[in-house]
């Protein structure tokens, strides 16, 4: 009964017309709506209403949740959802932005096994079945400046990748006829970085990929969306995974983006 109450009430949802609001936001904080096709445009805005209307929205620290807030957000998280089943982050219930950076209780394991606990500073952060956390400037940063990092994009690809319950770099695709032999593609993959780096030498992807396989994947995601045109030319195995995973390949929307010679780091 829950299940078909809630398909009907996204279809009302999605039946009725985006506020025209939303799509002066995108223009300003959501560049690659304009690379999508039309099909692609129509399936994000619907995504992006159920998204808008089904999650909670808290602001922290005394900052306003507004519709740029909203729309900005829910615009690069369902990016990722395009063709990724019917909508996306349904085990997610609570989205929560600070106006800046905040603080949080860390762990970090230094060698022997010592476990270091302590308050550290962070842009964003995905738990399992929510929430997901942001920093609005850093969010406002990478949207309004493309081309290297989106931690919206990043945290909502650790979300996608704990959907089978572990934030492990192992996410679960439905495009991939084999895979097993895509996981281990993908592991290669990181293998192949973490020499390249240990060698001296420079990488495509921020070094904080070589952190885990998760971060791994999280990052790669970052780099897939937002720079697919040196992506393409500099690490094609990646770029093919990744197309697999997210069932699309996403065109470049920056002139700096086109064409291997546009970078100088390799790998």
């Amino acid at each position: 009964m829950f299940s078909w109450w809630r398909i009907s009430k996204r279809k009302k949802l999605q039946n009725q017309p985006a506020p025209a609001a939303w799509f002066a936001i995108m223009e300003r904080n959501a560049r690659f709506v304009t690379s999508l096709s039309s099909e692609q445009r129509k399936q994000l805005v619907a995504r992006m209403q159920v998204f808008v209307a089904e999650k909670y929205w808290e602001g922290c620290r005394g900052f306003e949740i507004t519709e740029e807030v909203r729309v900005t957000i829910a615009a690069h998280a369902c990016r990722l959802t395009l063709s990724l089943g019917p909508y996306g982050f349904d085990n997610l219930l609570t989205v929560l932005v600070y106006p800046d950076t905040y603080v949080a209780q860390g762990r970090t394991a230094l060698p022997g096994g010592v476990i270091v606990e302590g308050d550290e500073p962070r842009l964003g952060e995905a738990w399992q079945s929510g929430p997901v956390i942001l920093a609005w400037d850093r969010v406002l940063q990478d949207v309004r400046h493309p081309g290297h990092s989106n931690v919206i994009v990043h945290e909502f690809a650790h979300l996608i990748d704990m959907i089978d319950g572990q934030a492990d770099g192992n996410p679960v695709s439905p495009w991939c006829a084999d895979y097993e032999d895509w996981d281990r593609r993908l592991h290669r993959e990181y293998e192949t970085l973490s020499a390249t780096y240990e060698s001296g030498r420079q990488i495509l992807l921020d070094p904080y990929a070589l952190a885990n396989r998760a971060e791994f994947f999280a990052v790669a995601t970052e780099t897939f969306f937002e720079r697919p045109g040196v992506m393409r030319a500099r690490m094609p195995p990646l770029y093919r995974l990744l197309a697999d995973f997210y069932g699309y390949e996403p065109h470049p929307t920056l002139p700096g983006d086109h064409a291997a010679g546009t970078d100088e780091r390799s790998n």
